[in-house]
């Protein structure tokens, strides 16, 4: 008999720290075998050559020959096909703690009394960048431009973060 049965990629080694793989992709994703039926019905897919992912950190696309392990089948169809494989960077989630805060635009007549707020700042990002990141000084800010007198007053964060790096809550705010 003559079917089609799906291709499975065999890969090999692993992407460069802090990526992933987010898809496989086949062309053709079927490919046709011909031979007895009683050893067509055994086989659910047939393999690839193997992949070697050491060390990618993109998508990649590679013609790779499909491996026929039973010399009683035949590979009737394509002999071959065109995978793309999609590499992501990891996400992760980063909370860091801190009360570093830079006051600007405050009059010269005035000061802060207590400049130590603690805060907790939600940040996620690609595993690579959110591993390295620290928290600079300046990073978190408050602006006092709207400050005129002495007293008591509720003004927001701004976080500045490098691109790539995304705040996904501060608390308080």
């Amino acid at each position: 008999i003559t079917t089609l049965v799906p291709v499975k990629t065999n890969v090999s080694g692993a992407c460069a720290s802090g990526y992933e793989v987010s898809a496989i992709e086949f062309y053709p994703d079927l490919v046709q075998i011909t031979g007895r039926a009683s050893l067509i019905e055994k086989i659910p897919y047939l393999e690839t050559d193997v992949i070697n992912l050491s060390g990618k950190s993109s998508d990649f696309t590679q013609t790779v020959k499909i491996i026929n392990q039973n010399s009683r089948i035949s590979l009737t169809g394509d002999k071959e096909v065109t995978v793309t494989i999609k590499i992501k960077p990891i996400k992760i989630t980063k909370i860091i703690d801190s009360s570093v805060v830079f006051f600007y635009s405050l009059k010269s007549d005035l000061s802060v009394e207590n400049p130590n707020i603690n805060y907790s700042l939600t940040l996620s990002g690609s595993k690579n960048e959110l591993e390295n990141f620290v928290l600079s000084p300046l990073s978190v800010q408050i602006d006092c431009s709207e400050v005129q007198s002495s007293g008591v007053y509720e003004l927001p964060f701004s976080v500045i973060l490098p691109s790539g790096i995304n705040l996904d809550k501060i608390e308080p705010s």
